[in-house]
């Protein structure tokens, strides 16, 4: 149709448990009328107990949401673009009350390692089982991002999120598979990739956003990205 994406935005008028309303799909309506290819919603997030870095994003865990993706998905695809939705998990900044917001206070934070922030907040290094639990969300919320209708998915993976925390060698510290070497450390986004893949089947784009340098001392550098990339 044309080369304009339009990238990925966030939903503030979010309803409390994570559900898009009218007027979010007449938002991203909009810019397909406008001509984009293709219209992204923002960061939605896989797993709403662990990782929901905002208190008005989409739970992708919750089969409920599917009404209100399924319309929008409609809504964007009615003017010949096609609909793309990015999914993301917040990592350590998912249970923070001074970054999630109000009803998050009770929860607690996993990160790759266990660190105390400036905050005075405590971050617990999360277990391999919850690891391994939140791969498996990958798949299921990119299958029922396809099954609302949409064309493709965006995997987050940079910007300080969970998959950029494990990539970074100052965040991830850790001492098992998930940690040391570059290759360790990409292997949870790697797993989480092959889950989507399995999930939505071998013809369905899946895009992934990720930094090009981390700008941060011992983060990943331009050339690091590089080899991720590739």
């Amino acid at each position: 149709k044309n080369r304009i994406i339009a990238a990925p935005t966030g939903m503030m008028d979010l309803t409390p448990d994570g559900r898009l309303t009218a007027l979010d799909a007449s938002y991203f309506e909009l810019k397909a009328m406008g001509g984009a290819a293709v219209v992204t919603l923002g960061e939605s997030i896989v797993d709403s107990q662990t990782g929901e870095s905002h208190n008005r994003q989409v739970h992708m865990d919750d089969p409920e949401s599917m009404p209100g993706l399924t319309h929008t998905a409609m809504a964007i695809k009615r003017h010949g673009a096609l609909a793309n939705i990015e999914l993301s998990h917040g990592g350590k900044w998912g249970g923070l009350n001074s970054i999630a917001g109000e009803g998050t206070s009770s929860r607690t934070s996993y990160g790759p390692s266990e660190e105390v922030l400036s905050t005075g907040e405590h971050v617990h290094e999360m277990p391999k089982e919850m690891i391994l639990d939140i791969v498996k969300k990958w798949g299921i919320a990119a299958k029922r991002a396809k099954d609302c209708g949409f064309d493709m998915v965006m995997i987050h993976a940079g910007h300080g999120w969970l998959f950029n925390q494990f990539l970074s060698p100052t965040q991830n510290r850790r001492s098992d598979e998930f940690g040391g070497s570059f290759e360790n450390r990409a292997r949870f986004l790697m797993m989480s990739l092959d889950e989507v893949r399995k999930n939505v089947g071998s013809r369905f784009p899946i895009e992934l956003r990720m930094n090009g340098d981390d700008y941060m001392e011992g983060g990943m550098t331009q050339k690091d990205c590089i080899e991720l990339a590739k």
